[in-house]
Parts: C-alpha cells; sequence; structure tokens
C-alpha cells in the first residue's frame, strides 16, 4: 500500500450539527474563499468560526462542496447536558448532569 494512501486527508471544511443550525467551519483557505464566494449569508449568521446554516439547506451545500473537490467532515453535536459538569439550571429549566465525568 502506498504510503500516501494510509494518510487520512484533513478536511477542508466541517459541518457541525447543532440540530437545526449547522455550522460550517472552513479549515482551508480555499474552503473559506468558496463559501465567500458561493454562499449568501446574513451578518447573524456569522460567527468568529464559521457560518451558520439552516438545517434544511446544509446538504446542498455539503453536496455542492464535494463536488467542488472539498474534503468535507461532519460533526454530529451531543447533548448539551455533557458539558454542564455544576448546574443544575439553564435558562429557568432543571437539566440533569452530563454522566461521562
Amino acid at each position: 500500500m502506498p504510503i500516501d494512501a494510509r494518510i487520512s486527508r484533513q478536511p477542508d471544511v466541517i459541518f457541525e450539527d447543532h440540530g437545526t443550525v449547522w455550522l460550517l467551519r472552513p479549515v482551508a483557505h480555499d474552503a473559506l474563499e468558496w463559501a465567500g464566494l458561493n454562499l449568501q449569508s446574513e451578518p447573524h449568521q456569522r460567527t468568529p468560526g464559521g457560518i451558520a446554516i439552516d438545517h434544511r439547506c446544509v446538504r446542498t451545500v455539503i453536496d455542492a462542496m464535494q463536488t467542488d473537490g472539498f474534503e468535507v467532515e461532519e460533526v454530529r453535536w451531543t447533548s448539551p447536558t455533557r458539558w454542564l459538569r455544576s448546574a443544575s439550571v439553564v435558562g429557568g429549566l432543571q437539566v440533569e448532569r452530563g454522566s461521562d465525568e
């Protein structure tokens, strides 16, 4: 097996699934340029780490980026309670603490 076949390619862009909103996080400069040229976004969708995308549109964006040759990684969001170590009330709602401490 050639050495380069064993080396996994780093993603050019990471899509984080946060339920109804996904975050497009460009890793490669080319992916950032692609997003700027191909996506319309409002100021409230832009974050320091990426662009928020509605879950109904994300598959189209992923497919388009893959068609254009970008390596895409999809990351599934975990339960928010996983990150709560000491709080038991969030936004007025009682939550259970994460059990994976």
